[in-house]
């Protein structure tokens, strides 16, 4: 039995780390023995993982003030990583998201170990120069590297790295593909995301005051812009149209409950919430931003995809998707028959070869 340990630096709510509890739950229960660390505590934990799932963490404080104080944790952190390494007899390492694997890659450098690395954003996400810098020479040494997007390959392979060692991998679906269930559109719209500067809301707040009032939306999730979009709302009098859902664990309700899905990001890796609300039935409309909507939209078929920042555009696709009951039908089956690429035993299965 293939042993692999998966680090993700939390559990919290969010799309890398769906996925990551979606993948090991799979694998648990598909010949694999997994361990799934954090380096936050099991406390924090969203998501929840197959019982068969050994779950550990690695206690990093993230509250030390002073430089001493900061400069003895990040030696604390490099030996806490050093001993989960050694504690196990681990036959693959899958590292996901930027930060944990540059930590992680510092302990793996001369390891035999198989190591696999998951970008969740774009490459031009990450703005700080030492992160890049040492993102380029230490991810060059890991078996491989799965990127979300071909445009994301084109960008890794002109900063040098092997051509061998980059894959595009699909996210799976973060819930179970539904039946698809014919419904009557009611023009409920919705957005999903953390409320931070990189999703954007102030922009779908805009565009939504400029919709008559038989239109409604509701934002799921939470972050650090949501009292300035409180306020946005207030200053664009949609206090009547605009509910914050906050972080929900029961996506299948609200999918369910909701006609269409809106994306306005500045930028995106691949978002699995376009996914998932296909597989509901919904459409989505999205703004062409890099990347992943234009690598999950098929315009015209399963939603609408937007010139970047242009909200008169997005305004009108949301109202031209509700203009007949027949295009809003034929658009949410396409939208159901679209999702079934990222069921998670189809993406299972592509991890299948990397894991052996």
């Amino acid at each position: 039995m293939k042993s692999v340990l998966f680090v993700i630096g939390s559990l919290q709510s969010g799309g890398a780390e769906r996925v990551a509890a979606r993948l090991c739950s799979h694998w648990s229960n598909s010949g694999y023995e997994i361990t799934l660390a954090t380096g936050v505590s099991k406390d924090s934990d969203f998501y929840d993982l197959d019982r068969k799932v050994e779950r550990k963490s690695l206690g990093f404080n993230y509250n030390v003030s002073g430089l001493i104080n900061k400069l003895s944790e990040q030696f604390t952190r490099f030996f806490k990583i050093e001993s989960m390494l050694k504690s196990g007899n681990y036959d693959v390492v899958i590292l996901s998201a930027t930060d944990i694997s540059i930590r992680f890659m510092l302990n793996l450098l001369i390891s035999s170990k198989k190591v696999i690395i998951c970008e969740h954003n774009n490459y031009y996400a990450v703005k700080s120069k030492f992160k890049k810098f040492a993102r380029n020479i230490l991810f060059k040494r890991a078996d491989f590297l799965f990127l979300l997007t071909e445009r994301d390959k084109e960008t890794y392979l002109n900063k040098g790295f092997n051509a061998d060692k980059l894959h595009v991998m699909k996210n799976p679906l973060g819930l179970p593909l539904p039946t698809y269930m014919e419904k009557e559109p009611t023009k409920k719209l919705l957005a999903v995301g953390r409320l931070t500067k990189q999703k954007s809301f102030s922009r779908l707040l805009r565009i939504v005051s400029t919709l008559d009032d038989s239109f409604n939306l509701t934002i799921v999730g939470d972050g650090e812009e949501k009292e300035e979009l409180v306020s946005l709302c207030d200053e664009l009098d949609l206090n009547n149209k605009v509910t914050f859902l906050g972080n929900q664990k029961d996506m299948d309700k609200v999918y369910r409950n909701h006609d269409v899905l809106l994306m306005t990001s500045i930028y995106e890796g691949l978002p699995m919430v376009i996914g998932e609300a296909n597989a509901y039935g919904l459409p989505v409309i999205a703004f062409d931003c890099p990347t992943g909507p234009r690598e999950l939209i098929e315009h015209n078929f399963n939603g609408y995809l937007i010139d970047d920042g242009d909200s008169e555009g997005f305004s009108r696709s949301i109202e031209c998707l509700f203009k007949t009951p027949e295009l809003y039908k034929t658009m949410s089956e396409n939208a159901h028959f679209h999702a079934k690429k990222q069921s998670i035993e189809e993406v299972a299965e592509s991890w299948k070869l990397f894991l052996e």
